[in-house]
């Protein structure tokens, strides 16, 4: 089975919110993909490609993540909370798109 290619185009919510907590903390903490990599057992390609849009990141990354980047469980609930909600606004985004090119 073909792997799935994520878009900015289909996910934006999402995409920006990973880039407001998870991107920005590692800029923020001064790391380098390549620091973060190692720390979590991904490539640094890997981060490159979330980070340029490319994919979202499966939950055990999301995870490993908010653990290198020293998350406290407050911002763990708040980011996992906003994640729902991203999720679901952009679904309904995409069925509202969807229902508008189909055809009559």
């Amino acid at each position: 089975m073909p792997r799935v290619k994520y878009t900015y185009q289909d996910y934006p919510q999402m995409f920006h919110l990973l880039e407001e907590r998870i991107y920005a903390r590692r800029r923020e903490k001064r790391l380098s993909q390549d620091a973060v990599a190692i720390r979590t057992g991904l490539t640094r390609n890997c981060i490159q490609q979330m980070e340029c849009y490319e994919h979202l990141p499966q939950f055990d990354t999301l995870f490993e993540l908010m653990n290198v980047l020293e998350f406290g469980e407050k911002e763990i609930e708040a980011f996992w909370s906003a994640y729902y909600a991203a999720y679901f606004a952009d679904k309904a985004r995409r069925r509202k798109r969807e229902e508008e090119l189909a055809p009559v």
